[in-house]
């Protein structure tokens, strides 16, 4: 916890006149933001102050409106962290395979106990789209739901236009909900 940016330290002898030490950093995968912003790496664990960046180089996770972070906490447990930043990554697939490659996952906001919505964003800041899940409920299944429900609604016209969603729910079993 004194080094926080340090992931491992191996330390190994060679006869009685050498030392190696061998130190892995943490590599940042997401921003953890409550006012200010932090690293996190692939496990959640926030590990150092970031610079302010410009949209959509890091998935920006924000935890529930009272929360504050702090360097050495994690943002979430491993496991959520894990499984919500790849159904992030799934849903952006879907949009990608539907057409729609300009739009990538910007935010995750913690909402009540294991639910999450994940603010996905046309790169020109065009269009968000807004997608509820739920902890308990993410699964490449969902995805796949979400890529069926997105088809029904676009139809076969062409060219392929993306409606303005007011929100997409896929917190609840097989079912997708959606406000146009």
């Amino acid at each position: 916890k004194q080094f926080p940016r340090v992931d491992e330290v191996d330390i190994s002898r060679r006869g009685l006149t050498s030392l190696t030490l061998n130190i892995i950093e943490r590599e940042p995968v997401a921003l953890a933001c409550a006012g200010e912003c932090f690293f996190a790496d692939q496990a959640g664990y926030i590990f150092a102050v970031a610079p302010k960046f410009s949209s959509l180089v890091y998935l920006r996770w924000e935890p529930a409106a009272s929360s504050t972070l702090h360097l050495g906490q994690s943002i979430a447990t491993t496991s959520v962290f894990f499984a919500i930043n790849n159904m992030a990554r799934y849903l952006e697939q879907v949009f990608t395979h539907r057409g729609f490659t300009k739009i990538k996952a910007h935010s995750i906001k913690s909402l009540t106990a294991g639910d999450y919505q994940i603010i996905f964003e046309e790169i020109d800041g065009a269009k968000t789209i807004p997608i509820l899940v739920a902890y308990d409920n993410v699964s490449t299944t969902t995805a796949r739901n979400f890529d069926l429900a997105l088809g029904k609604i676009l139809g076969t016209s062409t060219p392929i236009k993306l409606p303005h969603f007011q929100y997409i729910d896929l917190r609840f079993g097989n079912k997708v909900f959606y406000k146009l």
